[in-house]
């Protein structure tokens, strides 16, 4: 039987420096977890680091916008400074 087009399985081939595949092989070993599902938790927990990263990027490029908008504004803050303003 075939399975749908998109449920095929994929097969991924990963080249690892030697020791950080002795230390997936070590992990796997003494949490009795398959080595597939040790790389997994692994790849998993860096793409979230990354994510999270771009996440900061991402707020840190809007402060910085924000902060580029204050400072514009300066200019005319010391212009005002010290005359009265009746809103």
């Amino acid at each position: 039987m075939t399975r749908p087009p998109e449920t095929q399985l994929k097969t991924v081939m990963l080249e690892l420096p030697p020791d950080l595949a002795e230390l997936l092989q070590q992990q796997s070993q003494q949490s009795g977890q398959p080595l597939v599902t040790v790389i997994l938790v692994a790849l998993r927990s860096a793409l979230g680091r990354t994510a999270a990263q771009q996440d900061e990027l991402t707020q840190a490029e809007a402060l910085e916008a924000r902060l580029v908008q204050l400072e514009a504004l300066l200019p005319r803050l010391e212009f005002l400074e010290g005359k009265s303003m009746a809103f």
